[in-house]
């Protein structure tokens, strides 16, 4: 005969048998608590914390401050330049608040060319200046709607410069001499930007920064000016 299923009180729980078909309901309605658990665990996982990763990836312009001309005067020389090139960051970030976060990032900002030619005497001389970077940088944004925010970043970027110099004498091969030379310091970074929110894990953004590198004796003062599309992804 079919037993009926009845709730016991609370305090006599431990002394109960319940029937075969409320073991059966009990089993049954534990499976569901588990199905329901397992369904919203990517809810769980999707909540994200401070810290994020950055990728970037744009022009770097490199405008030089001290012309190129006086570390290699050449009388009656032409000269030429190619002062843009690909640039790359990698960062990783952490959000102190909703309007703050500290980054610190490697970049690699390509190599400008640089080219002398000369008539009298009849030398050419070519450069190539490659810059690595890293930087940190406190960043203040602020919201202009509920997805997209702008902001203004400060830091203190650590350059390096590898300079690789050729001087060609086209009468005499012999006197054709290389150097190379690296280059490095310390100097302040700003850049302004604007991020678009896809997701709570992924965020686009597009900025713009500017510092200055390079040593008057060795390199060369370089102004340079970088222009970035970024993927973030916060974890």
């Amino acid at each position: 005969m079919h037993q009926p299923c009845s709730i016991a009180p609370l305090n006599h729980l431990n002394h109960i048998n319940l029937a075969p078909s409320c073991r059966l309901g009990a089993r049954l309605r534990g499976v569901a608590f588990a199905l329901l658990g397992i369904s919203f665990s990517p809810l769980l996982l999707a909540q994200t914390g401070p810290w994020y990763l950055s990728a970037k990836a744009g022009v770097a312009e490199f405008e030089l401050a001290e012309p190129f001309q006086r570390s290699i005067a050449l009388a009656g020389a032409q000269y030429q330049s190619d002062v843009k090139d690909t640039g790359v960051a990698l960062g990783l970030g952490y959000q102190l608040n909703p309007n703050f976060a500290l980054e610190l990032h490697y970049g690699d900002l390509g190599e400008v060319k640089l080219s002398a030619n000369s008539a009298l005497p009849p030398v050419q001389i070519d450069s190539t200046l490659e810059t690595q970077t890293v930087a940190l940088d406190l960043i203040a944004s602020f919201p202009a709607t509920e997805q997209l925010h702008v902001y203004a970043k400060i830091g203190a970027v650590h350059w390096d410069i590898d300079s690789d110099t050729t001087l060609i004498d086209r009468l005499d091969a012999s006197n054709n001499n290389r150097s190379q030379v690296n280059g490095d310091g310390v100097s302040a970074k700003f850049g302004i930007g604007a991020r678009f929110d896809l997701n709570e894990q992924f965020a686009l953004g597009l900025e713009l920064e500017q510092f200055n590198a390079g040593e008057r004796d060795l390199t060369g003062r370089e102004r340079l000016r970088l222009a970035n599309a970024t993927l973030i992804y916060r974890f």
